[in-house]
């Protein structure tokens, strides 16, 4: 049950993320950022639609793809939120707010997506694989 919860509790995020990004580009505001920032922004979104896949798995008890995959896709993802501080996302970030502000953004960050690198790494891991 607790897998279903965070399933739809990041896909809900997920879907709101998409949504803001689509309001950004509705008004102009998005191509504003550069081109490496919009990158690394779709980078980012690519890669959070995909864990989805795997946060459904979790949920439904469902083997997608095969196990190695997930496992690497882990640590893809806690990497480079790990190392997103030094990314070009955030280096226009911390020009426009500061450090203290980007620092804050990104342990909020950390905490929202939590429970989900919490159930990628039982389904990556702890899970049995037929």
């Amino acid at each position: 049950m607790i897998w279903t919860i965070i399933f739809w509790y990041s896909a809900i995020i997920n879907i709101i993320a998409i949504f803001s990004r689509g309001f950004d580009v509705a008004n102009g505001t998005y191509r504003n950022n550069g081109v490496a920032y919009i990158l690394q922004d779709l980078l980012d979104v690519g890669i959070a639609m995909f864990g989805l896949v795997g946060l459904f798995g979790m949920a439904y008890n469902e083997s997608y793809f095969d196990q190695q995959l997930w496992q690497g896709y882990f640590f893809i993802a806690v990497g480079l939120t790990l190392v997103a501080y030094w990314t070009p996302k955030y280096a226009v970030m911390r020009q426009l707010y500061g450090n203290a502000q980007v620092v804050k953004s990104l342990l909020g960050n950390f905490a929202v997506v939590l429970p989900g690198y919490i159930a990628h790494y039982y389904y990556a891991f702890e899970r049995t694989w037929s």
